[in-house]
């Protein structure tokens, strides 16, 4: 979901505050993914210390990455979407960093080698980064609005569409969500 400030009522609003002023602080969430709660400030830190440290906007190495999920058994993309050691990677970033890495998102953690590690960090810091500065342009258009998928997406939501190698990007789930993937591009070892 994301949070606009507007005068208008839209589609999928979940949650609209009047302000004096006549706008609203809105919240819209087309499919249900998010909430909105009132917490006190001790509710609030509570809340915010079970979150891992964020991995931007300082660029964290491939060691920081694998002292937080190196002795998981879990996937490499389903373990990005736990927020407790990391926070803030979702599952698009989560497809997108797999797919930049050269792995498949399913080969568990602790298979990862020192390289893959080190290419978690640069990777990840340059999707982070190459995301702002798409965003940042006078020209944003969010795909629920119609727009077309941001350049920066060079997997997410492009499945049967042929990636760079010729190969047709597919879809599968891992942990109830979708991951996009190259069979060919993101190896398994």
């Amino acid at each position: 979901g994301k949070i606009v400030i507007e005068s208008q009522p839209r589609k999928h609003t979940r949650f609209r505050w009047v302000l004096r002023d006549g706008t609203a602080l809105v919240f819209i969430d087309q499919r249900r993914f998010g909430s909105v709660e009132l917490l006190s400030n001790v509710d609030c830190q509570n809340r915010f210390q079970k979150l891992g440290a964020e991995p931007w906007p300082a660029y964290r190495d491939g060691a920081w990455y694998r002292r937080r999920w190196g002795k998981s058994k879990g996937s490499i993309k389903s373990t990005m979407l736990k927020q407790e050691h990391v926070a803030g990677i979702g599952n698009i970033m989560a497809s997108e960093i797999c797919f930049r890495m050269g792995i498949d998102p399913r080969i568990s953690c602790e298979r990862l080698n020192e390289r893959d590690w080190e290419a978690l960090g640069v990777e990840l810091h340059r999707f982070v980064e190459a995301v702002l500065e798409e965003e940042s342009s006078p020209e944003i258009a969010f795909v629920s609005q119609g727009g077309a998928l941001p350049k920066a997406f060079l997997v997410y939501g492009r499945n049967g569409q042929s990636c760079g190698c010729g190969t047709i990007i597919q879809v599968m789930k891992q942990a109830g969500r979708s991951t996009y993937w190259c069979p060919r591009c993101q190896v398994s070892r």
